[in-house]
């Protein structure tokens, strides 16, 4: 087990959860881990993330617990991509149209595995720009901030440790990436505030 994982596991006791039922999320997920490292980390990274959010008491509205299962599934569909464009480097418009299709597919590969984690993958590429995956019409609430909230930590966690040129000015400056950060999420100061003392400058 690697460090990340040991933090997730803290992460996890921290919020209520046992370590057997823990584990017992994680074990069809680990799949990600051979199949690209980086994206396992950069799951870990942003449930880890999504959980210390939720405990810090910026938003009541989002359990720890969820936040860290979701956080860490949010990317379960990136296993219907090939690993070659995963790490890509450049990362070029070719590439984002395969891996658009992750989204739905992580819905798809969660749905009997996790429901809440199976929605917010499918919907935290949902509240960008150029939205894709689940619409949110008619989903609840709750289910709609923990996916805001894993959306803003995966965005982050992308500002802060890929550098394939998607986000050249932000690459080697917290305040120019706090300025992406804040652009692509302008209804969630609560988040960028955070995420960008937390996250960005660390």
């Amino acid at each position: 087990m690697d460090s990340l994982e040991w933090d997730a596991f803290a992460e996890a006791r921290a919020a209520g959860m046992e370590a057997p039922v823990f584990s017992a999320f994680l074990r069809p997920l680990q799949a990600l881990k051979a199949h690209s490292p980086s994206t396992w980390a950069h799951c870990l990274r942003v449930g880890i993330c999504a959980c210390r959010f939720a405990r810090s008491g910026t938003s009541s509205e989002i359990a720890p617990a969820s936040a860290l299962r979701c956080g860490i599934a949010h990317d379960a569909g990136k296993l219907d991509v090939p690993a070659e464009v995963l790490e890509a480097e450049p990362f070029g418009p070719e590439h984002y149209a395969v891996v658009k299709g992750h989204a739905l597919a992580g819905f798809r590969h969660l749905a009997s595995h996790d429901p809440e984690a199976a929605l917010v993958a499918g919907l935290h590429h949902a509240f960008q720009a150029n939205p894709y995956g689940l619409a949110p019409a008619g989903i609840a609430p709750a289910i709609l901030a923990l996916a805001k909230a894993v959306a803003a930590c995966d965005f982050a966690d992308a500002l802060a440790h890929r550098h394939d040129g998607r986000y050249p000015e932000a690459e080697h400056s917290p305040k120019a990436a706090r300025g992406v950060l804040a652009a692509a999420f302008p209804d969630q100061q609560a988040y960028v505030t955070w995420l960008a003392d937390n996250v960005l400058a660390a």
